[in-house]
């Protein structure tokens, strides 16, 4: 499969785990060479690697073993996939220069792998400034909470009601003392 990104044609070659050889090492020749990313590293997969054995089959009070939903089985073994060369990978090749990189296939694994869901939060901002939203300035609130309310708020419905409602109600406060500010300075 080919395409052309910015000027270059880039082909790659879609290899599966049906690939057992481990990659070559290959030099990138560009001014910004792909750096592959090291999943192992994180603490996420670390932690849910080595307690995978004990999460998929915890002993039940009277001594049966309880198995986890066979959705988040599979999720977590997407997971611990990420970024690995057994677990699949493209070849991208330059066709100008002929230099080829591997690159392997990321997991997509929403709310666990915090790489795949950072590049999907900046594809999801790309479309929505690209397709989605008019041309127009745009003001972003974030709402954040002490440590210590963020459990409540986040169990009480009613709290949170609350709190969100004050919120809301101190924004408004603030457009509207602009507003008025604007309108006496005409």
């Amino acid at each position: 499969m080919s395409a052309r990104v910015g000027g270059l044609r880039i082909t790659t070659t879609i290899l599966t785990n049906d690939a057992k050889a481990e990659p070559p090492a290959i030099a990138w020749a560009t001014q910004r060479p792909y750096r592959q990313r090291e999943p192992r590293s994180t603490v996420a997969w670390q932690v849910v690697q080595s307690d995978w054995l004990r999460l998929t089959a915890r002993p039940h009070a009277d001594g049966r073993y309880v198995s986890l939903p066979d959705f988040i089985k599979t999720r977590a073994e997407q997971f611990l996939g990420c970024g690995l060369h057994s677990s699949g990978f493209a070849r991208v090749r330059c066709e100008s220069c002929r230099e080829s990189v591997l690159v392997p296939f990321s997991c997509k694994v929403r709310g666990m792998c915090a790489s795949c869901d950072g590049k999907r939060m900046a594809q999801q901002a790309a479309y929505l400034l690209d397709e989605v939203l008019p041309k127009a300035h745009y003001r972003q609130w974030v709402f954040t909470l002490p440590h210590w309310l963020r459990a409540p708020a986040a169990f009480e419905h009613a709290l949170m009601t609350k709190l969100l409602g004050a919120w809301t109600a101190a924004i408004r406060r603030h457009y509207r003392g602009r507003a008025r500010a604007a309108l006496r300075s005409q």
